[in-house]
């Protein structure tokens, strides 16, 4: 299977005692499938378990260079200019992609993408059948805060304290020292697959 299981889960969390008496392996993957898959899709705008096709329109700004809504795309189909409707559109050849970046080059000397409204149509492809092994160690470590998280919950959090005896795991409940930096490292490995444009 591609996307990271509670097998996976479990090997990362190894030392912790979370056995299948302690939390069953439907709980964990409903929780990776349901809940931190979806998340990181919508984080690195990405698809984890396919190769997708889209076309979105750009607004042309008089330069050669475009930049997309995703990054890391995996080819580009076409480029075109919408000069109006009821006319022909014009297919751009010449076009060189930076995929890692997403970013598209006019490369013959003098071409710009003209200024307009959404008038350049790029259809490209993205995505993952496969995610690459910073992804899935991402889903892990997400997947393995969530677990703790959950753990933590059943036997107690927050402030509680008695006579003669005090219980105490701070704001953040049990587990909350190693929660937060798993969720850091995880922001950290999808940093490079994030993208600050907004899509249309």
């Amino acid at each position: 299977m591609a996307l990271p299981t509670a097998v996976d889960v479990r090997a990362y969390l190894e030392g912790y005692g979370i056995t299948e008496e302690v939390l069953s392996d439907q709980w964990i993957n409903n929780t990776i499938t349901r809940e931190v898959v979806p998340f990181v899709e919508t984080t690195i705008r990405q698809s984890l378990t396919e190769v997708k096709t889209v076309t979105e329109r750009y607004s042309g700004t008089g330069e050669n260079s475009l930049i997309l809504h995703r990054r890391h795309i995996a080819e580009l189909v076409k480029v075109e200019y919408i000069r109006h409707p009821g006319i022909a559109n014009v297919l751009y050849q010449e076009v060189e992609l930076d995929g890692q970046k997403g970013i598209i080059f006019l490369t013959y000397e003098g071409a710009v993408f003209p200024r307009g409204d959404r008038n350049i149509s790029v259809t490209y492809s993205y995505g993952f059948s496969d995610p690459p092994a910073d992804i899935k160690a991402a889903i892990e470590m997400m997947a393995g805060a969530k677990v703790l998280n959950f753990i933590g919950a059943r036997t107690g959090g927050g402030s509680v304290s008695v006579q003669a005896h005090s219980r105490n795991f701070g704001p953040g409940g049990k587990y909350h020292d190693v929660i937060g930096p798993m969720f850091k490292s995880a922001y950290d490995l999808l940093r490079k697959y994030k993208t600050g444009v907004v899509g249309a």
